[in-house]
């Protein structure tokens, strides 16, 4: 099978899981609805997926193969090949600033945490998934909380995430000089999600082509929380790893190396649903958004504001 064919299929699978969780059309409520108890979330592995799991797969014996070959990241080139031709993948060298020269960050110094959020692909700017769960972390912490959603391209085009990682690397290192007081919890989803875990990936373990900045040593330190769902590389093997995943299925676009992130996984949550189709490969689109629903998005804000309430004292 063509790489241009798992891409292809891919592109479907997106447009399928976005269209899903924009609209609620898969008998779920909604990315914004009310979360249910954190009681409701199973955080146990699956089983390994019996013969049966594969037809609910959105990719052939075959194609998943291809794919699993990509798991652990041996050469980020391979990535690049075969998804070359779709979604986010490609090349984005934006100006966003250089070491020394990052521009404003926007933050602002009054204010002790930034929470700063990187939507999924169509998802609105400063809406989706993320913003009730950025807002109930703000309203832990009156006054102290800035919210920040990123502003990068978060659409099927080549390079969206590349775009989306310069613009967090140069908010982040920006940060660091403009306001060295003030730390950070990040928030991904689904595309944003890969967009945050490669701008703290060593930039050439990044499968995307970036500027090739990494974070500033004073950036990553000030890192204080990381929640991530439905990341197309997500490793079921990492010790950070939340959700009712199987651990023998891994991201839609093959696992990350399994301790690219070990600098962080003290302060990472990556939540994962056994039915999501991006974060697994042989879920389904429902799954995707049911991070709202099913208690993983309260549990979530727990993570970072236990974080939050350690550095503020």
């Amino acid at each position: 099978m063509s790489s241009h064919t798992v891409a292809s299929r891919l592109a479907c699978a997106i447009a399928a899981v976005t269209m899903c969780v924009t609209l609620a059309s898969c008998g779920h409520a909604n990315a914004d609805a009310e979360p249910q108890s954190s009681q409701s979330a199973t955080l146990t592995a699956s089983p390994k997926p019996s013969a049966s799991s594969s037809s609910r797969s959105m990719f052939g014996a075959d194609e998943l193969a291809k794919i699993r070959a990509l798991d652990g990241n041996p050469d980020p080139a391979a990535t690049r090949a075969t998804f070359e031709h779709i979604l986010f993948n490609g090349p984005s060298h934006t100006d966003t600033g250089k070491p020394g020269a990052w521009g404003d960050s926007g933050c602002d110094s009054t204010k002790r945490v930034r929470v700063i959020s990187a939507r999924g692909t169509f998802e609105q700017l400063g809406g989706g998934l993320l913003q009730p769960l950025a807002q109930q972390i703000s309203d832990a912490f009156p006054g102290q909380v800035q919210l920040t959603s990123l502003d990068y391209a978060a659409n099927s085009d080549t390079g969206s995430a590349a775009d989306g990682v310069n613009k967090l690397v140069s908010m982040l290192n920006g940060q660091a000089e403009q306001c060295p007081a003030q730390a950070s919890v990040l928030l991904g989803y689904s595309q944003g999600a890969m967009v945050v875990a490669d701008a703290l990936t060593e930039p050439s373990r990044r499968t995307n082509e970036d500027n090739g900045y990494a974070l500033s040593s004073t950036a990553s330190k000030n890192i204080l929380a990381i929640d991530l769902f439905g990341e197309p590389r997500f490793n079921a093997k990492a010790s950070y790893d939340v959700g009712d995943f199987s651990k023998q299925a891994n991201g839609m676009m093959g696992a990350r190396g399994l301790h690219e992130l070990d600098a962080y996984a003290s302060r990472m949550q990556s939540y994962c649903n056994a039915t999501d189709m991006v974060c697994q490969t042989e879920g389904t689109s429902k799954g995707h958004g049911e991070y709202a629903t099913n208690g993983l998005r309260d549990k979530a804000a727990q993570f970072a504001e236990e974080k939050i309430r350690a550095f503020l004292g």
